[in-house]
C-alpha cells in the first residue's frame, strides 16, 4: 500500500511540475510575441523577438505579464527546501537510541519519525526528477568543470539525496542517523551553491 501512495505522489508532483513548466514556456513565448519590433530595416529582422533585457516603452505587452505562481524552477526549489525541512523535522523526531545491546528492544515501523524519514526520501525523489527534468541544459560537467556552481548544485545535492535514500533504506534494522544527517548536510550544501 505505501509503495502505491509513493508511486502515485511521484506522479501528481511530476504532473504538477509540467504544468508549472507549461506555464512558463506559454508565458515566454507570450512575452517574445509581444516584444517583437517593427520598425527593422530588414523585414526577416522583425520576426526574431527582442531580448527581454532591453528597454521597452511604457504600457507594452511586457509590462502587463505577471509570473506565473508555480514555474517549473519555483517548484524544483520549494520541493527542494520542504526536503531539507522534512530531513531537519525527522532528525529531531528520532527516537532515543540505544547504546548497548539494541537487539532486545523492539523496533517501530509506524511512526512519526518513520513517516517523516519516507516523506523526507519521497520529497528528495522529487526533488532530483524535477531537476533532471528542467535543468537538463544546466548540466555541463565535461564542458564547465566541477567549478561551475550548477555543476556542484547537481553533484551534491544528488549525492545528499541518495545518500539520504540509502539510510532510509537501512532504516529501522541498522543505525542510520549519522548517514541520513549527513546526506542532509551534503544536500544543503549544494542548495547552497545555487543561490
Amino acid at each position: 500500500m505505501h509503495h502505491l501512495f509513493r508511486l502515485a505522489a511521484f506522479f501528481i508532483l511530476t504532473a504538477l511540475s509540467g504544468i508549472s513548466y507549461s506555464q512558463t514556456v506559454l508565458a515566454d513565448t507570450y512575452v517574445a510575441m509581444n516584444t517583437a519590433t517593427e520598425d527593422k530595416a530588414n523585414p526577416l529582422d522583425s520576426a526574431v523577438p527582442t531580448p527581454l533585457n532591453t528597454t521597452l516603452p511604457p504600457g507594452s505587452a511586457a509590462d502587463d505579464f505577471k509570473e506565473p505562481w508555480l514555474t517549473t524552477n519555483k517548484a524544483h526549489k520549494y520541493l527542494g527546501i520542504a526536503t531539507l525541512v522534512s530531513s531537519m523535522a525527522t532528525a529531531l523526531t528520532a527516537p532515543n537510541s540505544c547504546e548497548t545491546n539494541c537487539s532486545n528492544k523492539p523496533v517501530p515501523t509506524h511512526g512519526v519519525h518513520q513517516t517523516l524519514g519516507r516523506t523526507t526520501g519521497a520529497l528528495a525523489l522529487a526533488t532530483v526528477a524535477t531537476g533532471l527534468l528542467f535543468h537538463w541544459k544546466d548540466m555541463h560537467l565535461f564542458e564547465d568543470g566541477l567549478s561551475d556552481p550548477d555543476t556542484q548544485h547537481w553533484l551534491l545535492a544528488g549525492a545528499g539525496a541518495l545518500i539520504m535514500a540509502d539510510a532510509i533504506n537501512k532504516a529501522p534494522a541498522k543505525s542510520h542517523s549519522a548517514q541520513a544527517e549527513a546526506g542532509a548536510v551534503i544536500m544543503l550544501i549544494g542548495v547552497k551553491m545555487a543561490w
